[in-house]
């Protein structure tokens, strides 16, 4: 029987977590599914498929040179079968629910192209609470609050019509960052997205993840607003929502140079990149740091190594 959705299960640096993604995927309530497991490459492509090995007859195994996640879940999509797409990262988990629920609310709104919902970060001591918590309680999941950044869609959380990603090219292979936002604006202009605020995905936080490096997250998630951004048309209110969300960004990459600079030693280089943050990032910490740095620059930097060794042992 031709499976309702395809599971899409892009595999790289997962081999320790990848039975646990599996096992979340086959407990789902609904059963009309196949799981796609591309293997993009994998440095430990022996113990990979080793933990595969128990679910060889319940999935589709391909297998690639690395060429990063927008041409593995491409590789996934041109093998699926089902009329709705559910992109799974190979270290993050499911709700028992989330296939039935998610799946529900496409079915019931031709209109609607994409649902998501709330996810919970786990893996490292504090991981904070889930995403949606920390967004605007109201207001609509359109083009201009996915592109400034007010809704959020993280991938593990996201089932998509497989005719309408076709139909806007897939994900951008040149992409190895931020390749999820960028088909997601591009998705926004052809429908409807619908934001659920049920908790049923879990986004793994561990050392090896694609987005482990903030910076580079940041510096991508601003070049994919801009490049969006020169081919669209959208109104000056919108522009100029973009252009503070981008200084926000630019804030959040000089917080985290200033941090690397101060453990690093380099206290004149964290002192001007903490400055250009406090511009944007006004807060009691930030200022806290500034002072301390100020008033006894050894003692900052040596409490600066101690949370960065703090993260790193948790991690």
């Amino acid at each position: 029987m031709t499976p309702t959705v395809s599971v899409i299960v892009p595999a790289y640096r997962v081999t320790a977590f990848i039975a646990e993604t599996l096992d979340s995927a086959l407990a789902q309530t609904r059963r009309d599914l196949e799981i796609v497991v591309v293997n993009d490459g994998c440095p430990d492509t022996a113990g990979l498929e080793r933990a595969l090995a128990p679910y060889a007859a319940r999935i589709t195994y391909l297998r690639q040179a690395n060429a990063g996640p927008s041409a593995a879940r491409n590789a996934g999509v041109a093998a699926a079968q089902g009329r709705f797409l559910a992109f799974l990262d190979g270290d993050d988990l499911w709700d028992p629910a989330f296939l039935e629920t998610q799946v529900a609310a496409l079915e019931r709104d031709d209109g609607t192209i994409l649902v998501y919902c709330d996810s919970q970060p786990f893996g490292v001591p504090g991981a904070g609470p889930s995403l949606m918590r920390l967004e605007p309680a109201s207001g609509p999941c359109d083009l201009a609050a996915l592109l400034t950044g007010r809704r959020v869609v993280v991938t593990s959380t996201a089932v998509t019509r497989r005719q309408a990603v076709l139909d806007a090219g897939g994900f951008d292979e040149g992409l190895r960052h931020c390749e999820d936002f960028d088909l997601w604006l591009r998705l926004a202009t052809r429908g409807t997205f619908l934001r659920r605020t049920d908790v049923l995905g879990r986004r793994r936080l561990h050392a090896s993840s694609q987005s482990s490096s903030p910076e580079t997250m940041l510096r991508a998630q601003v070049a994919v607003r801009q490049r969006f951004l020169a081919h669209h048309a959208v109104s000056e209110a919108v522009r100029a929502e973009c252009s503070a969300a981008d200084r926000r960004c630019e804030a959040e990459i000089a917080l985290h140079d200033g941090r690397r600079l101060l453990a690093a030693g380099n206290v004149a280089g964290a002192r001007r990149e903490l400055a250009k943050a406090a511009r944007e990032l006004p807060g009691v910490r930030l200022a806290a740091m500034r002072r301390l740095l100020d008033l006894a620059p050894p003692l900052a930097v040596a409490l600066q190594r101690w949370r960065r060794a703090g993260r790193t042992t948790a991690g």
